[in-house]
């Protein structure tokens, strides 16, 4: 079965921004993790939520332009969407996938 994590703004913006805190290159970390989601095939997973967030202080073609490397793989998730704006809780199967 292949493989599928959920990437929030926070993990976005780390690779977006090249983020650093005072002794770990988040960045960079985001990146590899991408990186390797891409090299293993797994699926990455984000919702509108994500988006609408980043939109607050980039253009559609910056975001388009930041993750055009990874877009392969990176997957729009409506569960997601659905959870985030209404504030649901998550159910999560054994696989720590969504349930609908």
């Amino acid at each position: 079965m292949q493989k599928r994590f959920y990437v929030d703004t926070a993990i976005r913006r780390d690779y977006f921004e090249d983020r650093k805190d005072s002794i770990r290159p988040l960045g960079e970390f985001a990146f590899q993790f991408l990186k390797c989601c891409g090299a293993e095939g797994c699926l990455v997973l984000y919702s509108e939520f994500v988006v609408y967030e980043l939109r607050k202080d980039y253009s559609e073609e910056e975001i388009n332009l930041v993750f055009s490397s990874f877009m392969d793989f990176l997957v729009e998730s409506p569960y997601f969407a659905r959870t985030a704006f209404r504030g649901w809780a998550v159910g999560w199967t054994e696989n720590g996938l969504p349930q609908n």
